[in-house]
């Protein structure tokens, strides 16, 4: 992955990291939430976001970096609330500043950004994309779903989400992910993450 020096952050709220799945008592202590959770206005069980590539714990395994076959983490879901018209999954790289300090709020750049996917999928496998996706573009205007890549020597915090919508979004191939994630947060009826890490060489 190519990188930019002028990348522009979404802002992570305390409602996203609130939804984090339990892998994130496997992480480190600078890891935000811990234990099962998902915030929904359903009934329902709640929608719960896993990946099987990360069943030992929560650090990314080089397969799924550009240091090994270069494809994109699968990913898993279950607890699609009823009515949902729409899935978006994002995933996020964290922006640590020096000195930085947790809180309810987190800045990250968008790594990439799947829509228009049917709330009847179970999830999205490694490396590829199901029938009807809506690749957006990320934070660099990359148009395309892939593997991590951060900079070396240097332990780098990711976020995946995945957003259940009650409407469709109208919006074409590299729609602007970091533009909409605010609108997409907002209107979600039920949202999952994991949070996981991986360090370069």
């Amino acid at each position: 992955m190519s990188r930019c020096t002028r990348r522009l952050p979404v802002i992570i709220t305390a409602g996203v990291l609130a939804a984090t799945t339990a892998l994130t008592s496997c992480g480190s202590g600078s890891s935000p939430g811990s234990g099962s959770s998902s915030t929904s206005k359903e009934t329902e069980a709640p929608l719960a976001l896993t990946s099987p590539a990360l069943a030992r714990g929560h650090t990314i395994p080089a397969r799924y970096t550009c240091d090994a076959s270069n494809v994109s983490l699968p990913l898993r879901w279950t607890g699609v609330p009823s009515g949902t018209a729409e899935l978006v999954v994002y995933a996020l790289e964290v922006v640590h500043r020096p000195g930085q300090k947790r809180s309810g709020r987190v800045k990250a750049v968008v790594q990439w950004v799947v829509a228009g996917l049917s709330p009847a999928l179970p999830g999205i496998a490694a490396g590829k994309l199901p029938r009807g996706a809506i690749v957006g573009s990320n934070s660099v205007e990359h148009k395309s779903i892939y593997s991590i890549c951060p900079a070396k020597g240097r332990t780098q915090e990711y976020v995946f989400a995945v957003f259940a919508l009650p409407h469709r979004l109208v919006v074409k191939p590299g729609f602007k992910g970091g533009r909409l994630f605010r609108q997409i947060n907002n209107s979600a009826t039920a949202r999952a993450t994991i949070i996981a890490d991986y360090k370069r060489a």
